[in-house]
């Protein structure tokens, strides 16, 4: 982005709510070691710098640094660099990994909402997975504009609302104070689309341009990730913790074992914006054409702890659950999805079909193929329904 003017926008939280959540924030971060995550996406860093051009004697910031990846990437193009970040251990981890490769790194211990920086003092403001956790998003994005040079850059590495992170992100939300709609927050993984990045940046800036890239997390399997995060990632540690205080040490665990790439889910992605910017999901949702795949899946879900498998969606799939069921033996849930709903709701409403009549069969059949429950939009109904059927 090129920085062109520097007018700052209204603040969303009260300063003293604002230092609450800041310190929560602090807290989670520092309970982990995020050195040790960071490792894994250090090439980041490098695509960022590379994006955008940072060169020799530029001054560079880059805004809660971590470790450093980004900063040291920097720093090794010849720019001086300044690392600054709210946990001060992570300084340290920087400031030592720069000492390594002789690179003059300077650390600042500071808040991305509140930087302690001149107006107009960097020729390029960077932030790799980070000023996006500032739960204060607009005074975040004012700082980074704040602190930029009029016709200077300012480069950023957002995880993405569709990606592997954005789910992870979204269960660990429900278990980390404050829920993410909290007292008029928005959610980090908001900062992954352009259309967010421009509410908050604005006029400001003379350009914005996003472009998606893929980062390789790398592990022996899903077990093995998610632990590695359960010790080292701080909010992840903090959710673990905020589970086991809450009584629900032996929650088990529904693994989504096969979800395919389907037509089905159209109904509830409009109801929820959801739907993709561009491209789709078939990356990594199963092909529809595959069912030794979801046998396979759903056998190493369990080998990971998994306590029931699933299958989504249901109707479609109905030898998949029978197949699932026969080579598990687990307790198997098949999710009746909006798109399976909605045709039964239409062609009700259109006096084509007993809708009650229709509903019942639908689930019937998949409680036969072999589901042991039943996630469905008619709940509530079927429950009703059953509970007269019994008077």
């Amino acid at each position: 982005m090129g920085v062109q003017t520097v007018v700052g926008q209204a603040a969303v939280l009260p300063a003293e709510r604002l230092t609450q959540l800041t310190e929560s924030a602090r807290a989670a971060w520092a309970s982990g070691d995020f050195a040790r995550i960071g490792a894994r996406t250090v090439l980041v860093g490098e695509v960022l710098c590379r994006s955008l051009d940072i060169h020799p004697s530029e001054r560079v910031l880059d805004v809660a640094a971590g470790s450093g990846n980004t900063a040291i990437s920097a720093a090794r193009r010849g720019a001086r660099v300044t690392a600054s970040d709210f946990v001060a251990s992570l300084l340290e981890v920087a400031q030592a990994r720069a000492e390594i490769e002789a690179l003059p790194l300077a650390t600042a211990l500071a808040d991305a909402q509140g930087l302690p920086f001149e107006d107009a003092s960097f020729d390029a403001v960077l932030s790799t997975f980070g000023a996006m956790f500032a739960p204060d998003q607009q005074r975040a994005a004012d700082e980074l504009v704040r602190v930029c040079r009029p016709g200077g850059r300012i480069g950023m590495a957002n995880w993405t609302p569709g990606g592997l992170i954005g789910g992870y992100m979204a269960v660990s939300n429900r278990h980390v104070p404050p829920p993410p709609t909290a007292a008029g927050l928005r959610r980090p993984i908001e900062w992954g689309t352009e259309q967010r990045l421009r509410e908050l940046f604005g006029e400001r800036v003379s350009e914005v341009s996003t472009a998606r890239r893929s980062v390789d997390l790398c592990a022996d399997s899903a077990a093995e990730y998610v632990e590695f995060n359960r010790t080292w990632l701080g909010p992840t540690r903090t959710a673990f913790a905020q589970l086991d205080d809450e009584g629900h040490s032996d929650v088990p665990i529904v693994a989504y074992s096969a979800k395919y790439a389907s037509a089905f889910y159209g109904p509830f992605r409009e109801a929820a914006d959801s739907t993709p910017e561009f491209g789709d999901r078939r990356g990594y949702q199963m092909n529809p054409a595959n069912a030794d795949e979801a046998v396979r899946e759903a056998k190493l879900d369990l080998e990971e702890g998994a306590d029931v498998v699933m299958v989504k969606p249901a109707l479609p799939y109905l030898d998949v659950i029978r197949r699932v069921k026969d080579a598990t033996g687990a307790p198997l849930a098949a999710y009746h999805v909006g798109g399976e709903y909605s045709m039964l709701k239409a062609a009700a409403a259109n006096g084509w079909i007993d809708e009650r009549a229709a509903a019942m069969e639908s689930l019937t059949s998949i409680r036969r193929a072999g589901a042991d429950m039943i996630i469905t939009y008619f709940a509530k109904d079927a429950a009703a329904w059953l509970m007269r059927g019994r008077a």
